[in-house]
């Protein structure tokens, strides 16, 4: 059910899943027979923006994390499912955009190259090709796109994106 990035004092990650389905079972009245996300952003004061600073300024957050978030947490989301980003939420200046995952992005031809291989165990993988943009040190997906582009790696389960590398990381 639960999910929670975390450091230590030097900013360093300690791990990134936190499992709470029991607690959850014992207090809460809702079903777990379907996979479902709820998104609560608690605040430190009645002022304070969780969904552009959700952790006060300690660390400090660039204005569109959520988008990144999102493009490294769900790699799939269900049909009918719409996840919209407001202004000032995104990387992008131009009203309310909707969150697209990386699959949705490949069939729209956003990627230079995008190919899955199926191995004889089932296992899937996804291979997907982000070509140079117009010479730029970024990625071509980053044209149109409401977070940055980088380089990912990562282990799909249900949709969700789970040991995720950004960038050098993982290359």
């Amino acid at each position: 059910y639960g999910r929670l990035k975390r450091v230590d004092g030097n900013g360093n990650e300690l791990g990134d899943v936190v499992d709470v389905t029991g607690v959850i079972v014992t207090e809460d009245p809702r079903l777990l027979d379907d996979d479902w996300t709820e998104v609560v952003l608690l605040g430190n004061r009645q002022d304070q923006d969780t969904v552009l600073d959700p952790y006060d300024g300690n660390p400090p957050q660039r204005a569109f994390w959520l988008a990144n978030y999102l493009y490294q947490r769900f790699y799939r989301i269900p049909d009918g499912v719409e996840v919209r980003l407001y202004e000032g939420t995104h990387a992008r200046k131009d009203g309310s955009r909707r969150f697209e995952t990386i699959p949705a992005r490949a069939a729209k031809g956003v990627f230079a190259r995008s190919e899955t291989v199926t191995l004889p165990n089932g296992i899937r993988i996804h291979y997907i090709y982000d070509e140079a943009f117009n010479g730029t040190s970024h990625n071509r997906s980053i044209s149109g796109s409401i977070a940055s582009a980088v380089s990912t790696c990562a282990i799909v389960f249900r949709d969700e994106m789970y040991a995720v590398l950004t960038g050098r990381a993982w290359t």
